[in-house]
């Protein structure tokens, strides 16, 4: 996410997006619920594409596979706290 970008605006976006429930339109809630389903699916997406990068690396890349792995798992982590 690019700054500026309406899910900094709190550090909660699913409260943000709920506080906003009262002064917005329902279109304008429905935007920022698919920009808030996007960017789940990108992070979780960019979580996978680093552990199949680390599965396909020799285990005389050790040090970049387990840096890929972490960052997998990092990523993942972000998308799932980022949903719930």
């Amino acid at each position: 996410m690019k700054s500026p970008h309406i899910l900094k605006a709190a550090s909660n976006p699913i409260r943000l997006r709920e506080n906003l429930k009262g002064i917005l339109p329902t279109g304008s809630i429905n935007l920022i619920t698919a920009e808030f389903e996007k960017n789940v699916k990108d992070l979780f997406g960019l979580g996978i594409e680093h552990y199949r990068f680390a599965k396909r690396l020799s285990s005389t890349n050790w040090r970049q596979k387990v840096s890929r792995f972490y960052y997998s798992a990092y990523n993942i982590i972000r998308s799932i706290k980022l949903f719930y």
